[in-house]
Formats: C-alpha cells, structure tokens, sequence
C-alpha cells in the first residue's frame, strides 16, 4: 500500500501549485472513490473530520515542517518532496486521475463546503458546533458506504 505522500506527490505531478487545504480534500476524494471502485484502501494514514472538512493530519503537520504557517492563503505547493508517485499502481493512478478530472479544477472553498457537507463528515463530527475544533476519526467503512450510495444514485 502506498502512503498519503505518494499520493499527494502525484496530485501535484498532475496539477501543480495548490494550498495544503486543497490537497487534503483531493487526498481525501481519492481514498474514498479508491475504496467504493476497487473496494480497499489507497493508503493507510488517518482521516479526521476537521471543521472545514476532511483532512489528514500527516500531510498537515508535514507541510507546517516544510513551509511554516501553512494557513496562508498564498502558499502554493509545487510539489511534495516527501512522497514517490512511482509507487502507486496503474489502478491507483487511474483513480487519482479520475478524482482530478471531477475535483482538480474545483476552488478550495467549494471541495470544502462539498465534504464537509457529505455524510462521513457530518457523522464523524456529529455533536461538534460547525468551527469546533474536531479530531474525529473518518472510517473507511463509512467512506465507502457513503460514496457507494452514490454511485448507485440512491
């Protein structure tokens, strides 16, 4: 199994220059829709339900390491040093790809609003006021029970 890195290395392969908040959203998109189309995960780090959606805290913590205050709306990210993107697989690349098509071109604000809003999230954060801090586990299985529904169109 790969890890988040090598993920995060070949999103910015593909679309180069994002904030670390946009990142998060499409590591996260990717590891939902990897485990609804080929039924297991694309890497093993956790996903929290974070106030303003879905994050991963490693990936957090490693651009703070890297760039400081990561909450600058300027930071750009052109790349993530700490990740191969070598490692994933053809179906690995080919869902990464597939989240870029529908996500990558999507602002920060709405993949934000979008997850946030979605059933994982919202479950995960349940009893949480909106901007509460929050370190909630968002599990696999209710990712992929999530976006499975959707799939089907239920």
């Amino acid at each position: 199994m790969v890890k988040v890195d090598d993920v995060a290395a070949l999103i910015l392969e593909r679309s180069p220059s994002m904030n670390i908040w946009k990142l998060q959203r499409l590591c996260y998109y990717c590891q939902a829709w990897h485990l609804t189309w080929e039924g297991r995960s694309l890497f093993s780090e956790r996903i929290e339900a974070w106030a303003r959606g879905p994050s991963i805290p490693v990936l957090y913590e490693q651009a703070k390491a890297w760039w400081g205050d990561t909450t600058a709306p300027w930071l750009q990210i052109l790349a993530w040093p700490l990740g191969d993107s070598a490692k994933l697989t053809a179906n690995e690349v080919e869902t990464v790809e597939a989240v870029l098509k529908y996500y990558g071109s999507q602002e920060v604000g709405w993949l934000n609003d979008l997850s946030s809003r979605e059933e994982p999230c919202r479950r995960a954060r349940r009893g949480l006021a909106d901007f509460e801090r929050g370190h909630r586990h968002i599990t696999n299985a209710a990712m992929q029970k999530y976006y499975r529904k959707l799939l089907a169109g239920t």
